[in-house]
């Protein structure tokens, strides 16, 4: 219970400094004040975290996150049952953060082998009768779908059509729905478009979009997709095209509209949850001295991507590991 509690703790505090640095602070801190209660304390630690960013002190930045992770070890030791709605936070952190998009090389990816065989599969049987090759990939919040995704782009870079169409489907920190017009609109100037040129309207932009892609075939990556009335304006139409998708699950009756497969990533096994640890955090350390606490992080990749701030917990001192990139 003791690792799992340190796991968890630290699980927070880096989806919450990441936070801290991003649009989606506002969003983000009334989700773990759920946690943690009183915002202008998160208020005040963020402002601490970003002074020691500038500065470029190091010591007080780490003083900063040991105090986050103090607050949520303290949370969870009052409250063990706090683990699951911890799980569930840090879950929305991941799925709404910024990510990079296209063929970016993805680094430390393990396993998922049987995953990405079933999205070669498919991909071959549609390219081989001519249509458009359309996957959606479900799963645990944090369990690795949108890197799943990108890895398997990038490893078919050379094969897959043109550039990447993406756009995140996710509510703003508002709760917010995403702005499809918004999203055609970038599109259109992504490929090109003269904006004299451009429709008004959603469905007339949505139907120039698929227009050109029947003349430029591209990749469209959709993440986050939970209902099929944001998507469909979204859909391309061309053979050789190619449409992946992510999201917890497949919307209701998105099969109506589109023929494509359901693609399940699933959690970790132990032995590869160890080997990412091990690769993102480069410690020194036996990798015997982290299985406990890999047997504790449900085999989500989010859990194991702490890089040096869990190494240092499991070492209990800065000198015993290496730090993190």
């Amino acid at each position: 219970m003791e690792a799992e509690m340190m796991a968890l703790a630290v699980m927070c505090v880096s989806s919450l400094t990441g936070l801290a640095l991003q649009d989606l602070w506002g969003w983000g801190k009334k989700r773990f004040a759920s946690l943690l209660g009183r915002e202008d304390e998160l208020e005040g630690l963020r402002r601490e975290l970003l002074d020691a960013r500038r500065t470029g002190d190091e010591d007080a930045e780490a003083g900063v996150e040991e105090e986050w992770v103090r607050r949520f070890q303290e949370l969870l030791e009052r409250d063990p049952e706090a683990a699951a709605r911890v799980r569930a936070v840090v879950g929305e952190v991941v799925e709404r953060s910024p990510a990079p998009v296209a063929f970016a090389n993805i680094l430390h990816y393990v396993n998922n082998s049987a995953v990405l065989q079933a999205m070669n599969d498919y991909w071959a049987r549609c390219t081989a009768a001519r249509s458009m090759t359309a996957m959606y990939l479900s799963g645990l919040p944090g369990v690795g779908k949108r890197t799943t995704a990108r890895h398997w782009l990038q490893s078919h870079q050379g094969a897959l059509p043109g550039d990447v169409l993406h756009a995140d489907l996710g509510s703003d920190e508002r709760g917010r729905p995403a702005d499809l017009a918004a999203v055609l609109e970038r599109w259109l100037d992504q490929l090109g478009v003269p904006r004299e040129d451009r429709p008004a309207d959603v469905e007339h932009k949505a139907a120039e979009v698929r227009r050109q892609l029947r003349q430029r075939p591209m990749v469209v990556l959709l993440e986050n997709v939970t209902r099929l009335a944001q998507v469909r304006p979204l859909l391309p139409d061309s053979p050789q095209s190619v449409l992946l998708m992510t999201g917890q699950q497949a919307p209701a009756a998105l099969e109506s509209v589109l023929d494509f497969e359901l693609v399940v990533v699933e959690p970790l096994k132990d032995e590869h949850a160890l080997e990412l640890l091990v690769k993102v955090s480069r410690s020194t350390e036996h990798p015997d001295r982290l299985r406990p606490v890999v047997q504790q992080l449900g085999g989500l990749p989010l859990a194991v991507r702490l890089r040096s701030h869990l190494i240092w917990l499991v070492c209990g001192s800065r000198s015993g590991c290496m730090r993190g990139s």
